[in-house]
């Protein structure tokens, strides 16, 4: 993995344990490893986060270090 990708990782699930708790599931991909996840997605930047659920689906390119633009795409409201 890329040190983009690893700082993209460190970012999301330090948003994700802070503001969904236990309330989540992430699967990591290495395309490298992987390619059919790559076509399959459609990817054509990475690192690449897509959230599937709730609907609708959001794609963030980039190593999601602006948190709040990370929160505002994924439609997490911070209390």
């Amino acid at each position: 993995m890329s040190s983009k990708s690893i700082n993209a990782t460190k970012n999301i699930r330090s948003l994700a344990d802070e503001y969904l708790k236990n309330d989540y599931s992430l699967e990591i991909v290495d395309v490298s490893k992987d390619r059919q996840q790559a076509i399959s997605n459609k990817l054509i930047g990475l690192p690449t986060l897509i959230r599937v659920d709730p609907k609708p689906s959001r794609i963030i390119v980039g190593d999601l270090s602006e948190k709040e633009k990370v929160l505002k795409i994924l439609n997490i409201q911070v209390q």
